[in-house]
């Protein structure tokens, strides 16, 4: 039951490896609902590279140092924050908060790439080598995130401001989306059906009984990977009564936002689709070797892979963006 857990959590695992090899190299040589959330739950799920504000985006160059750049919307001026292995972007006023994936902290930083700050009280659960944090979403001073510990990721929330994190559910929960008053997550240890449990830990159910992975919420409808029917991209009603297949290719990796659902497709050309969030108009947007979909208002960023490089022991991974209405793919330096 847990095949695509797994899966998932060792092609992150590899792409981390190659991170950290980049970095080291670089070092070397020189909704409404979720309007107050630090990142969209679609980001988050796919390593939160990418989020913005009115002026600036900011992205993670994975491709290359792995730290975290902004980039002015305005005139295009580049200017790196910090000298970190990073991971899953959350904005927060004046404050970027971010993993750092060598050491399994939680940060926080300037936007002006000032004050960087480790967040303490958030460090580990357990001062041992084994606990991580995965998809941390921040929403107001709240942190929702899965804890990796051994072989248990159970879903906690805390408040930035305090020390003692508090369990959500004794469930292994993956693809958390904090959505209004509910956290939805895909539970490893129930054969990854979905659930939902309030943000005080209470009324925590299953809402489907269909195995789904990437649950993300719009609307009246919940929309994930099948995996009971190989990989297909449906979605549901929250009230159940009505399903639909969106996509006959496997997907792999999917970000929904507004009325667009872009994805990857699986198989030998993991290729960027979009299509809408009814399964019409599908697009192609990029042939390569795609993976980790980061949608913007404007942009799509991800991450695209040689398997030559890999062979070679070398950094595959290349950042690109792309105009979420297609056309020429831009990679990030």
């Amino acid at each position: 039951m847990r095949k695509y857990f797994r899966r998932r959590f060792v092609f992150a695992l590899i792409c981390v490896f190659y991170m950290c090899l980049a970095a080291s190299c670089s070092s070397v040589a020189g909704g409404a609902a979720n309007s107050s959330l630090g990142n969209t739950p679609g980001n988050i799920q796919n390593m939160g590279l990418a989020a913005e504000d009115e002026s600036f985006i900011y992205y993670i160059n994975a491709a290359s140092d792995s730290c975290i750049y902004k980039l002015n919307k305005a005139t295009g001026e580049k200017t790196r924050l910090n000298e970190i292995d990073s991971l899953w972007l959350n904005l927060s006023g004046d404050w970027i908060y971010f993993y750092d994936i060598a050491n399994c902290f939680l940060y926080r930083i300037n936007k002006d790439g000032g004050g960087l700050t480790n967040v303490s009280s958030l460090k580990r659960l357990n001062e041992n080598d084994t606990d991580a944090m995965w998809y941390p979403i921040m929403q107001g001073d709240w942190l929702y995130y899965s804890n990796l510990h051994e072989s248990a990721t159970r879903l906690y929330k805390a408040n930035i401001d305090q020390s003692d994190p508090v369990p959500l559910t004794s469930r292994d929960a993956i693809d958390i989306n904090v959505y209004g008053d509910y956290i939805y997550y895909s539970a490893i240890n129930d054969m990854q059906k979905i659930y939902r449990v309030k943000k005080d830990g209470t009324g925590d159910r299953r809402v489907m009984n269909e195995k789904g992975g990437y649950v993300q919420i719009a609307g009246d409808y919940i929309y994930y990977i099948n995996i009971g029917d190989a990989d297909k991209l449906y979605r549901i009603k929250l009230n159940r009564r009505y399903k639909q297949k969106l996509a006959d290719d496997v997907v792999v990796y999917f970000n929904l936002s507004g009325d667009e659902i872009f994805y990857v497709s699986g198989g030998d050309k993991r290729y960027l689709y979009k299509i809408k969030t009814d399964g019409t108009g599908k697009q192609l947007l990029a042939e390569l070797n795609c993976s980790f979909i980061n949608v913007l208002s404007d942009w799509v960023f991800f991450l695209a892979s040689d398997d030559a490089a890999a062979a070679d022991g070398e950094n595959p991974y290349t950042l690109y963006r792309v105009s979420r209405n297609g056309g020429e793919l831009e990679a990030i330096d």
